[in-house]
């Protein structure tokens, strides 16, 4: 893929389980590098939740 910010949207929304809406409002003070996790707020059913994310795409986002 040459456009490096579609991959990484494609990787989260693939990796990572994120809806769409999710992905849209994603913060980047929602990423947690150190516990490899990423923070949900208002997931489905108002509910916050957490993710993993992989190291693959933490890469990609830190050349972004």
């Amino acid at each position: 893929m040459s456009n490096l910010k579609h991959k990484c949207i494609i990787s989260l929304l693939y990796s990572a389980g994120l809806r769409r809406s999710e992905l849209l409002n994603l913060k980047i003070s929602d990423i947690d590098s150190e516990r490899m996790q990423i923070r949900i707020e208002n997931a489905k059913g108002g509910k916050d939740r957490y993710t993993l994310l992989g190291k693959n795409v933490l890469e990609d986002l830190t050349v972004l």
